[in-house]
């Protein structure tokens, strides 16, 4: 085996719970927020943190988070100070890829031990002044919305995302009914699946309480969902309640050499095996996981059927019905405790978040394997394959 395929093997995986925004996370640092979940991670490792020699985590809005958010939170974690850090930022699937990154670091040899995931503070991103360091002559300044501008505007475009997610649905032919009705699928499994949830969830202590759980899930119905109006297009489909919400989360995982786990006598959560990119027209960009499964069946010659569970970020439920149409995904198979419309999608944290999960959700699955995927502001894909033991 080429040693840059070699398993590697999560040890620790937990996160926070997903809040909303300007909800019970709004007064934490997206690095706080890491820190959080790398702590539980590496508590759940039992494994020193004097251990873990890289930390790699994903963040999109990092202005104003000052230097290395990736550094901050392993110091804030226990690392050693002569620990390495860098920070990463992969739009949506940030912290998805910067687990694949510590991953190849590990497979490379020069660590045994790393830490990464992903985080966010979508309640604390700042605005810009973009023209007033060299001075305003006269007229008005204006400020702009980190989180639009960084976040989810295209940047070529300059277009929301939920322009795209109306392109899809226009595309697709994907109605507004199918779109409410996926919207309240999402909320009720995640709903119904609060215990499984929850051994994912480290509780984050705030001055006013306790945070057990994703502040996201709700008990809606299809009245509700129909009633809400179009956002982002005159006479759209795309409304708050078929779409993603802004968040703040953060998620991380304990990774470990196939040598260290051996020697040490480790009992993995799960393993990492290969990562798959894909690409496609930045205006496409929500059915960009279509080139990344396309691109591991020519890979890999793996298909949609050979997985128990597949978890994709839920940016949009016009996407969700678009994909599971076009890749022919078995129901019970996508998002089993629901997704992103319903738990929340704090950018830079998703592909973190889903990461955790999967390992939970493949102990008890039938062949042991799992994918995540997400798409990318941009037009970019990103997956990982996870797979239960290496029997």
């Amino acid at each position: 085996m080429n040693k840059l395929n070699e398993p590697v093997a999560i040890i620790g995986a937990k996160r926070t719970p997903v809040g909303k925004f300007g909800g019970g996370l709004a007064s934490f640092a997206a690095t706080e927020l890491g820190s959080i979940a790398a702590k539980a991670a590496i508590i759940q490792s039992g494994i020193d943190s004097r251990e873990i020699s890289l930390s790699v985590f994903g963040q999109v809005l990092q202005a104003g988070c000052g230097q290395n958010p990736a550094r901050q939170v392993a110091l804030g974690a226990g690392l050693q100070e002569s620990s390495i850090a860098f920070t990463l930022n992969m739009v949506c699937g940030s912290g998805l890829k910067a687990i694949h990154t510590a991953a190849q670091s590990i497979r490379a040899g020069e660590h045994d031990y790393a830490i990464a995931g992903g985080m966010e503070s979508m309640s604390r991103a700042p605005y810009y002044s973009q023209k007033s360091r060299w001075g305003v002559g006269y007229g008005n300044m204006f400020l702009e919305d980190g989180m639009l501008v960084d976040g989810l505007t295209d940047a070529y475009s300059k277009k929301h995302m939920g322009e795209a997610a109306e392109w899809v649905a226009e595309k697709y032919k994907i109605s507004r009914s199918a779109m409410d009705e996926y919207a309240l699928k999402s909320h009720k499994k995640s709903l119904s699946s609060r215990d499984a949830l929850n051994q994912e969830i480290s509780q984050v202590e705030t001055k006013k309480k306790t945070i057990k759980e994703d502040e996201g899930p709700r008990d809606t119905s299809i009245e509700k969902l129909e009633s809400l109006k179009a956002v982002f297009k005159k006479d759209g489909s795309v409304t708050a309640g078929n779409s993603s919400s802004i968040n703040d989360g953060g998620a991380a995982v304990i990774l470990a050499s196939q040598k260290t786990v051996e020697e040490k006598g480790l009992n993995p959560l799960c393993w990492i095996r290969d990562s798959i990119d894909g690409g496609v027209k930045p205006e496409q960009v929500l059915m960009s996981p279509i080139s990344v499964f396309e691109n591991m069946k020519l890979k890999l010659g793996l298909n949609v059927s050979d997985f128990d569970v597949i978890e994709i970020n839920e940016a949009f439920s016009c996407q969700m019905v678009a994909l599971q149409q076009e890749l022919k995904i078995k129901e019970n198979k996508l998002n089993p405790l629901g997704g992103a419309v319903a738990l929340g999608h704090p950018i830079g944290c998703s592909g973190g978040r889903i990461a955790v999960s999967l390992p939970y959700q493949l102990e008890n699955s039938a062949n042991g394997m799992g994918f995540a995927a997400l798409c990318l502001g941009g037009g970019n894909g990103t997956g990982l394959i996870f797979q239960r033991s290496l029997n």
